[in-house]
């Protein structure tokens, strides 16, 4: 509204003009409260987007990345079906020091088998270990033919033997047939990889968790790096049975 000279108005103009002046603060405070309520609808429906957004992301990412397991399923495993306690390996066939923790958990498992559930998850370090990967797939192709566990152990006795083998998947064979496993049926499957896939699998769970050594353990949550003793292995798993 232009300035005027308010006294020189008459009584009639200036009641008019106050109320002109009421109105147009009316408006003012309404089209400032209309302002704040869009405002606050705004930010509202911004923050329910990136609530949604998070949410989406820890289902696709399995809840807690780091602590997730979805490809359980897909891994070789022994014990009790329904345990509340689960050991968790990420292993290397051809890694020295799986190899000593391979004999611990065989020899806790013999006590503690009707209590946990052991599962097993390749974790071959292509990088330094030329054969592990190898391995890795003829296990999961003795595993089909109903003896992952006894292959695992044979691996992992004779590790010195095959690990500098030119001609491994020959020894994986011969591995087989020692244990009265069909050994022309794994060579195939060697040569199709048939389980080269689950294998890449693990090992994109391996990076997911940011592990960088073998074995990496985990016992439910908790994660342990190198090899536990069948005493370490005991107490961990003490502690947590006599929680339930």
């Amino acid at each position: 509204m232009e300035n005027m000279d308010f006294q020189n108005l008459t009584k009639k103009e200036r009641k008019a003009l106050k109320r002109q002046m009421k109105e147009e603060r009316k408006e003012t405070n309404f089209t400032a409260r209309k302002r704040k309520k869009i405002i606050g609808w705004g930010l509202l429906g911004v923050a329910m987007v990136f609530v949604i957004f998070i949410i989406i992301w820890f289902v696709k990412n399995g809840g807690n990345s780091e602590f997730s397991f979805e490809l359980d399923a897909q891994n070789p495993q022994r014990g009790a079906t329904e345990a509340t306690v689960v050991i968790r390996e990420f292993s290397d066939f051809q890694c020295p020091a799986c190899r000593s923790f391979s004999s611990n958990i065989n020899q806790f498992m013999k006590e503690y088998g009707d209590k946990v559930k052991h599962i097993f998850y390749d974790f071959p370090l292509v990088s330094i270990h030329k054969n592990s990967l190898g391995a890795s797939m003829a296990a999961r192709c003795a595993e089909v033919q109903g003896n992952f566990w006894g292959y695992h152990d044979m691996l992992f006795d004779r590790q010195k033997n095959w690990e500098i083998s030119q001609n491994s998947n020959d020894v994986f064979v011969g591995y087989a047939e020692e244990l009265d496993l069909d050994g022309n049926a794994l060579r195939v499957c060697l040569d199709e990889k048939r389980y080269e896939e689950i294998v890449k699998k693990n090992l994109d769970k391996v990076n997911k968790l940011g592990l960088n050594s073998t074995p990496t353990i985990f016992i439910n949550d908790k994660k342990f790096k190198g090899v536990l003793s069948v005493d370490d292995l005991k107490k961990e798993v003490d502690l947590l049975l006599n929680r339930k």
